[in-house]
């Protein structure tokens, strides 16, 4: 039988309660059948089969979402994806890469390869860090540290991410603006892990969410 334990987990939920006045005039507005629309942020999730092999790779993921602020990806062994004693967080696994960096319409993210290793996990962490407060927490935490977030041990938990909200954009716009342009995602890492590999790619973007107040119906525009 497994044993699992699940520990430091926190919930925050924020609640926005509205007076008397300001339902009413909400509900007014619905019953008008005028749309009612809100911007918010969400994730989506793209992958890519990794073959065996170690050395250099180029890992192109498809995606056409609009003003993506930043990218995620996550590798985890495919003999891993079946084991009842591997779920998909504790399958989570760095891959043992010792550089790393991304290419959306031939231009490089960050505009050199990040170096990584046990010495060179400052940039890899940094990045990561920036993705992190994206989300809206400015103080984001993490469980990870010294001895948990090494690049080089190929099963330690990592997540290579990069910021593109760090780079230039419009005034109107986040990050990259992947919608109807063919910008495919590159990913371009140096593995050291040679078993066959599935690449997690999640991408932070911005959410345009619509409420028909004539059918009720909440429809997203990303």
């Amino acid at each position: 039988s497994l044993a699992w334990t699940i520990t430091d987990v926190e919930l925050h939920v924020p609640v926005l309660r509205m007076g008397a006045e300001f339902n009413a005039s909400f509900r007014e507005l619905l019953s008008s059948g005028i749309p009612i629309n809100w911007h918010g942020q969400s994730f989506s999730n793209v992958q890519a089969v990794v073959a065996s092999g170690s050395g250099a790779q180029t890992i192109t993921l498809a995606s056409r979402k609009r003003s993506v602020k930043s990218i995620f990806s996550i590798f985890r062994l495919q003999s891993d994806l079946t084991s009842r004693q591997a779920d998909s967080t504790s399958a989570r696994q760095g891959a043992g890469i010792s550089q790393w960096s991304y290419e959306i319409g031939g231009i490089q993210y960050p505009v050199a390869p990040v170096q990584a290793g046990a010495t060179n996990q400052g940039e890899t962490y940094s990045n990561l860090i920036r993705c992190l407060n994206n989300l809206g927490n400015a103080y984001a935490g993490t469980k990870m540290n010294r001895a948990t977030f090494l690049t080089t041990n190929a099963v330690s938990k990592i997540a290579y991410g990069v910021d593109l909200e760090s780079y230039g954009h419009s005034d109107v716009q986040s990050g990259e603006n992947l919608s109807g342009q063919g910008l495919p995602i590159v990913f371009r890492p140096t593995i050291s892990t040679s078993a066959a590999q599935l690449l997690d790619c999640y991408l932070l973007h911005d959410v345009v969410y619509t409420l028909d107040g004539v059918s009720g119906t909440i429809s997203a525009a990303s």
